[in-house]
């Protein structure tokens, strides 16, 4: 059995309606076919809210995910200017057999730490710039999802209320005729 969707059952619906027996301003409907359409539209209402939650998920583990990388980033920038300070480090002390020999290589080794502890700062900046940028972003599709499923049930639902409205009335109206003959 392929799934229809909350349209195609509409239009079912609607042609039911359309295509049935009219007395006068009334219409006779199928009750048991109405009612076996309604219930197919029902259970097909909720899917459209499981894969805006769905997508609401994603959006949330692809947040989770970049963070993670920005804090990986800002791990191996760390790591990097680990290994630049150990590396002038070492080379000071190899140098440090002559005075200004050694005074180069330690203002060499604190220049080489001041420019990591800068990188290290705007890796960090960076990352953060972009994982704020990110949740905002995401938080923002998840909001607009969220409403544009609201909106679209809220309208199916309107629309459904005004088909069974006018199906119920014409049956009413339907048996109140059959009633009087």
């Amino acid at each position: 059995m392929t799934t229809r969707t909350h349209k195609d059952i509409v239009a079912e619906l609607e042609a039911v309606v359309k295509n049935s027996v009219r007395l006068g301003s009334k219409v006779l409907l199928d009750w048991k076919h109405t009612q076996a359409l309604l219930h197919e539209l029902d259970a097909s209402l909720p899917q459209e809210y499981r894969d805006a939650q769905e997508i609401l998920r994603d959006a949330e583990n692809q947040a989770l995910d970049l963070r993670r990388r920005a804090q990986q980033t800002l791990e191996n920038a760390r790591a990097e200017a680990a290994a630049l300070l150990d590396d002038a480090t070492q080379r000071a002390r190899a140098l440090a057999s002559e005075h200004e020999i050694a005074r180069l290589a330690e203002q060499r080794a604190t220049d080489l730490a001041r420019s990591a502890d800068q990188y290290a700062a705007s890796v960090r900046e960076e990352s953060e710039q972009y994982a704020a940028e990110l949740r905002r972003a995401t938080e923002e599709y998840a909001d607009n999802s969220r409403r544009a499923a609201d909106d679209y049930s809220l309208r199916l639902l309107n629309h459904l209320k005004t088909v069974v409205t006018r199906a119920m009335a014409s049956v009413d109206d339907g048996l109140a005729q059959l009633r009087q003959r």
